[in-house]
């Protein structure tokens, strides 16, 4: 990817990886009715910011809305809960962003470490707070970004600036890359397309 200062001055009322990306959320949440498997009760509280303000150039910022579903028994969220957060979230910035390089499949984790810095609790919202529980997700492309290897990183804050917690994320393009077994037969008769 060129440098900024080559391309011009970020816009992202237009960047097209913006506008994948929103196309990417309302499709991966359609295409997940019914899904009742890791993480089904996150995809309700995911959303790409609206806010052209939360993105620059390599940064992608989402919108979590913690509910009780997602706290653990000292009630605040659950950091297992948060970890899924963090790789939804990366994985969709790098598959809006970065589909012309064949990363639009999102590949798999090679390793998501997360320091929890502190816990989110959810807050009872009163007229004129609605959006005091958000916890804005932001993720960038740090390094790596070939063909077969990436590295992106990703803050957790509340809209006043606070941090709550951080992420390195690198992930592997398994775009192309036969596996063991990928030639046995599917169970429809056809052959495995993993």
């Amino acid at each position: 990817m060129a440098p900024a200062e080559s391309q011009g001055t970020f816009d992202a009322k237009n960047d097209v990886g913006l506008k994948r990306l929103g196309f990417l959320m309302k499709g991966w949440k359609g295409s997940k009715e019914g899904y009742i498997g890791w993480g089904h009760d996150l995809l309700p509280s995911l959303s790409l910011s609206t806010d052209p303000e939360h993105h620059k150039e390599n940064v992608t910022t989402f919108i979590f809305k913690p509910t009780v579903h997602h706290c653990n028994a000292n009630s605040t969220v659950h950091g297992g809960c948060i970890a899924t957060v963090f790789d939804a979230c990366t994985s969709v910035a790098l598959m809006g962003r970065y589909s012309a390089q064949k990363w639009g499949g999102g590949g798999v984790s090679r390793g998501l470490g997360c320091t929890y810095l502190k816990g989110i609790t959810i807050h009872e919202e009163s007229e004129g707070e609605e959006g005091k529980n958000d916890v804005l997700v932001e993720c960038e492309v740090v390094g790596g970004l070939g063909k077969r290897n990436v590295v992106l990183r990703a803050t957790m804050k509340r809209r006043t600036g606070e941090v709550l917690a951080i992420c390195e994320h690198s992930k592997v393009n398994i775009v192309g890359v036969e596996l063991p077994g990928s030639k046995e037969k599917g169970r429809e008769g056809k052959e495995s397309k993993l």
